[in-house]
Parts: C-alpha cells; sequence; structure tokens
C-alpha cells in the first residue's frame, strides 16, 4: 500500500473518531447517584479564571469539544496530505512522521486514561502514519539529486 492510501485511510479512521467523540458528548458516560454527584459538583463549583467566571464542567466540555475539532482537523489534515504525496511525496516525510509521533502519544494516553475504542483507533492510526512515513522515506532515500535544476544554488 502506498503512502497515499495509508494517509487516506488514517483520515477515515481519524473522521470515525471524530464522529464518535463528538457523539459522545457530553462524555459523562457513567449513571446513577454517585455519578450524578460528582457531575453536579463540576457544575455548582465556580471559580475565577483570568477575569471569567468559570466551573470544572465549562472546562470539561470546552476542552471535549477542542478535541473534537482538533480530530475533524486532523482527519481533514491528513486527506489533503494524500492529496499533495504524489507531487511532494518525499518533502512530507518530516510532517508525517511527527504525526505518526502525535497518534502513539495518543495511543499511549488512551490506554492509561480511557477506554478500548479511542485505544485502538488511536493506535491504527498511528501504525498507518508510521507506514506512511516509512514509504515516504524510503522513497526520498531513492531519490537524491545533488541540485534541482531549476534552482542549482540548493547545494
Amino acid at each position: 500500500m502506498n503512502a497515499k492510501l495509508l494517509l487516506r485511510a488514517a483520515s477515515a479512521i481519524m473522521l470515525l473518531l471524530a464522529i464518535g467523540h463528538t457523539l459522545g458528548s457530553p462524555w459523562t458516560p457513567a449513571q446513577g447517584p454517585r455519578a450524578l454527584a460528582v457531575a453536579s459538583a463540576m457544575r455548582d463549583y465556580h471559580f475565577n479564571v483570568m477575569g471569567l467566571e468559570r466551573s470544572y464542567f465549562n472546562f470539561y466540555l470546552g476542552f471535549g469539544w477542542m478535541l473534537s475539532a482538533y480530530l475533524f482537523g486532523h482527519a481533514i489534515l491528513y486527506w489533503q496530505l494524500a492529496s499533495i504525496s504524489d507531487r511532494v511525496g518525499h518533502k512530507l516525510s518530516g510532517i508525517v512522521g511527527i504525526l505518526a509521533i502525535e497518534s502513539t502519544c495518543a495511543a499511549v494516553l488512551a490506554w492509561k486514561f480511557l477506554f478500548w475504542v479511542p485505544v485502538i483507533m488511536s493506535a491504527l492510526i498511528a501504525l498507518l502514519l508510521a507506514t506512511s512515513f516509512y514509504r515516504i522515506y524510503s522513497a526520498k532515500a531513492e531519490f537524491q539529486p545533488l541540485c534541482n535544476a531549476a534552482n542549482p544554488q540548493e547545494l
């Protein structure tokens, strides 16, 4: 599988993760009196943050929605990288490598703090990105011109 298909697959899985995360709002799966007491305490306790009154529940929801935005943005980014990978593939190795590391960190954090769905999806995305990085980097090693014919000063 080439880098373009790997990046498109990562994009599709990221989109599914983004949709699942967003539909899970308000991200309070536990039920029962103790769980409701925690959520209520998060809503009820307000404090000043840089001149604004907020609660822990505001932070909880705000960071949840921010994560949804980042997940959707990453899905679009992976798709766009796939679109240009045929033309500038070898130049994408650094970006794809960083995204692979980011996704690996996300998988480890999901394993430590969350549950199996984000663990598996994040690990699969990391694997696809790492494989894409390897394919792009291998192609880069095969194609190493001494200079750009259009710009010989790039030696």
